[in-house]
């Protein structure tokens, strides 16, 4: 976990303080719409993977 978090402020998206926890920083408009269009082609790729390889097999073991 810490790992994690160092990662993540090292990306300058948190500030962890020691023995104080760690907070997340205010993203200004450019960087609120960099993170949205990062997600959304994240997102696209993961639904195309799933589409070209999940078999409906899947589908029924949900009911």
């Amino acid at each position: 976990m810490r790992n994690a978090f160092r990662q993540v402020e090292r990306q300058g998206s948190i500030l962890v303080r020691p023995w104080r926890g760690a907070m997340v920083l205010e993203l200004n408009a450019d960087d609120t719409r960099y993170i949205l269009d990062m997600l959304e082609a994240v997102y696209g790729v993961a639904m195309r993977i799933a589409a070209e390889t999940v078999d409906e097999s899947h589908f029924r073991s949900w009911k």
